[in-house]
Parts: C-alpha cells; sequence; structure tokens
C-alpha cells in the first residue's frame, strides 16, 4: 500500500510537470535564471538560512517545555535542514516532520511522546498561523475577486471553528487513542495526555509560538518577494501575503510528490492574477529548489570538515 500511493503521488507529480511545461516558453526560463540579479539572491539565501535558524528557536523553545534540553540549537538547525530536504521527497511539507522526530527520539528514547508531542505543537502554531495570515491578508487584497475573496474567507473561518469544535468536544483523544491502540502502543496515551497538556493547557506557550511564527511567516514572504526581485519579476508584496499562504496549505494535501507540480500549478494559477506569466513562475520555482540544492551542498561541505576535523 505504502508504495502503490507513493507511485501514485509521482505519476501525478509527473502529469503536472509536463502539463506545465507544454505551457512553458522554456527560452524565456534560460534567459530568465541567465540574467538573475545574484546580488539578490545571496541575500535571499541569507533570509533562507535566517528562517531556518528562526525555526529552530521555535522548536527548541517547545522542546525545552517538555523538559528536552540535550539538543544544541546547531543540532535542531541542522535537522530542520535535514527535514526541509526530505520534504522535496516525502509526500507533503509536513513530511519532513517525521523524520526530525525520528531524529530526536534516537537522542530521547525513553521520553519519546514528549518528543513527538513538541514537535508536533511546533507544527500545529505554525500551520495556525498561515491560516490567520492568510485570513487577515483578504480583506485587503483588491487583487482577487471580491466574491472569491469572500468564499475563501468564509470557507476558512469555518474551517476553523469545526477544527476547534473538534478538539474541545474531545473527538481528538478518542481517535488518538484508537490510534495508538491500532500501534499496539496503548501505555503511551496517558503520556500523550500528560504531555500535551503541557502545551495545549498552557496558553502563554502556544500565543508566544503563534506570534514567532507569524513573525517567521512575514519573513518568509518577503525572501519569496526577494526571489521575484532576482529575475526582475514584479509582484504586489501585499498580493503574495495571501497567495504564499493559501499555497502551503494547498500542500499540505498530499496528492503529489513533496508538491512537486502542485507548488508550480498553483502558483501559475493565481500569479497570473497579477501577470506574472508561467515561465516566469518556473523560473521562480527553480530558484527555490536551488535554495534546496545550496542547503544539500552546505550540509555536505560541513560533513567533509567535520570528518577531517575528526581525523586529525
Amino acid at each position: 500500500m505504502k508504495y502503490r500511493t507513493l507511485l501514485i503521488k509521482s505519476v501525478v507529480s509527473i502529469i503536472l510537470i509536463c502539463f506545465i511545461i507544454n505551457t512553458v516558453d522554456v527560452g524565456a526560463v534560460y534567459l530568465l535564471l541567465m540574467n538573475a540579479n545574484l546580488g539578490i539572491y545571496s541575500v535571499v539565501i541569507l533570509f533562507y538560512l535566517g528562517g531556518i535558524f528562526m525555526k529552530s528557536i521555535r522548536w527548541k523553545y517547545f522542546l525545552f517545555t517538555q523538559k528536552i534540553t540535550n539538543l544544541s540549537l546547531f543540532n535542531l538547525f541542522r535537522l530542520n535542514a535535514i527535514g526541509l530536504v526530505w520534504n522535496c521527497v516525502l509526500p507533503t511539507n509536513v513530511g519532513g516532520d517525521a523524520v526530525r522526530i525520528y531524529k530526536v527520539m534516537e537522542k530521547n528514547p525513553e521520553i519519546k511522546h514528549r518528543v513527538f508531542i513538541s514537535t508536533v505543537a511546533d507544527r500545529a502554531v505554525s500551520i495556525s498561523a498561515l491560516f490567520f495570515l492568510f485570513l487577515i491578508s483578504l480583506p485587503f487584497n483588491g487583487f482577487i475577486e471580491e466574491k472569491i475573496r469572500l468564499m475563501l474567507f468564509s470557507v476558512f473561518v469555518v474551517g476553523m471553528i469545526m477544527v476547534f469544535v473538534f478538539f474541545r468536544m474531545n473527538y481528538s483523544g478518542v481517535l488518538i487513542r484508537r490510534f495508538f491502540g491500532i500501534i499496539g502502543r496503548r501505555k503511551w496515551y496517558s503520556m500523550f495526555e500528560e504531555s500535551k497538556s503541557k502545551i495545549f493547557a498552557n496558553p502563554k506557550i502556544l500565543f508566544f509560538g503563534f506570534i514567532f511564527s507569524m513573525f517567521i511567516h512575514v519573513v518568509s514572504i518577503f525572501n519569496h518577494y526577494l526571489m521575484f526581485q532576482v529575475i526582475e519579476v514584479s509582484v504586489p508584496f501585499v498580493f503574495l501575503f495571501s497567495v504564499i499562504p493559501f499555497v502551503n496549505i494547498i500542500l499540505l494535501i498530499p496528492l503529489s510528490l513533496g508538491g512537486l507540480g502542485l507548488r508550480e500549478l498553483s502558483f501559475i494559477t493565481l500569479l497570473s492574477l497579477v501577470g506574472v506569466s508561467s515561465s516566469q513562475v518556473v523560473s521562480y520555482s527553480i530558484l527555490g529548489y536551488c535554495n534546496i540544492l545550496f542547503l544539500v551542498v552546505f550540509y555536505m561541505v560541513f560533513l567533509v570538515f567535520k570528518n577531517r576535523k575528526m581525523q586529525t
């Protein structure tokens, strides 16, 4: 079943990529990338690394609430970077979270439930902040038709209310208990509930994580704006406050492999509202993958120097 699902998502990605290629002027993409402003792109890389660093601070904060203090900020930065790389391979853009959880559990095998809930909390406040940012940006975004804005706003508000009611009525607890029963770890449920209460029952912890997540997302959106400036494409900054969160929310749906194809098609559809061509979107997307490639090369160079230092 697992390999069948992976195969289906791979096929979906291939179909979407083939469809996008047919709508793109490859020559225009080549010229855009060849004329890219490397000075601005170097700033993009710095902001990209800074974003990972801030996410590491947030994660360390939630781990600290669970009294997990044996991981340095640098190690969490490294694990976040590894998770981002895995996001490009696993079905959704939260797939890297499973890798992060697994790596931290290796260092803390006796308190796996605390590691799990702290990482879930880290992701939950990030997604909540993303939803909130999208909602508050819609009324101020005149680039989208008023009827569409109202529809999207209503759908997301109703969705958030349903999630809130779901958790308040303890249905989530029943499902989680059944989940632990299915995997044969029923005794973990009580430990999970104990760890969950220390975070989700504490408004101060969640509020700080939420506000810090808002700041991280704003920095990320500004970095996306800079990426368009690298290829000299003008995109209204305010418009990106609706587009970036919306696309990230779509990518939570496991339809394609690592969001490949689905991400590009979503951006092409939405950015066409402000006159951005499919070739420009594809060029922008390639720059995004270059960020990941830079991260991989950076980490490999670090490992080489680390091994040499250990040998000497």
